[in-house]
């Protein structure tokens, strides 16, 4: 993994405006414009609560090609999630699982967050059994997610 740079943009824009990439990032197709303001690089923002968001994204390598996207965002100190998304043909490989597992358990251990998350969709079956392969465990359902019924799940591994 490495953090996005701007000279990522046009491959996050291909990525991102693809259907099959983005069926369950939103489920719509971003344009070159929302995945420079959203994704393009590490962002800071002040929700409506108050507290502070910060974005961090990165991209996936595999054997030095672009593979998928990962990002991590914190509020706070003590929490953070993760959501991320691989290109489809790098797929069922085990290289998200393991990405995702390296970044929780860096997280856990070198920058202490006690609650690593992640929120997939209901219908993602594929992302739930491997976030559950990297050791997150459902904690609820997510009916009114933002993005459709989710499940939150959190890491235990």
């Amino acid at each position: 993994m490495r953090p996005v740079e701007a000279q990522d943009l046009d491959l996050l824009a291909g990525w991102f405006g693809h259907a099959s990439f983005a069926e369950y990032w939103g489920g719509v197709p971003l344009s070159r414009e929302q995945v420079a303001r959203d994704l393009g690089a590490a962002i800071q923002e002040t929700l409506p609560d108050g507290r502070i968001e910060r974005v961090q994204p990165y991209i996936i390598e595999y054997h030095g090609e672009p593979a998928g996207f990962l990002q991590q965002w914190s509020q706070g100190e003590d929490e953070c999630g993760l959501d991320i998304v691989m290109a489809p043909a790098y797929r069922d490989r085990g290289l998200g699982t393991d990405a995702l597992r390296a970044l929780a358990i860096h997280l856990r251990g070198a920058c202490g967050r006690r609650r690593i998350t992640v929120d997939p969709l209901l219908a993602n079956a594929r992302a739930i059994r491997a976030f559950a392969k990297c050791g997150f465990v459902p904690e609820r359902k997510w009916p009114d997610h933002p993005d459709g019924p989710s499940l939150l799940m959190v890491f235990r591994g």
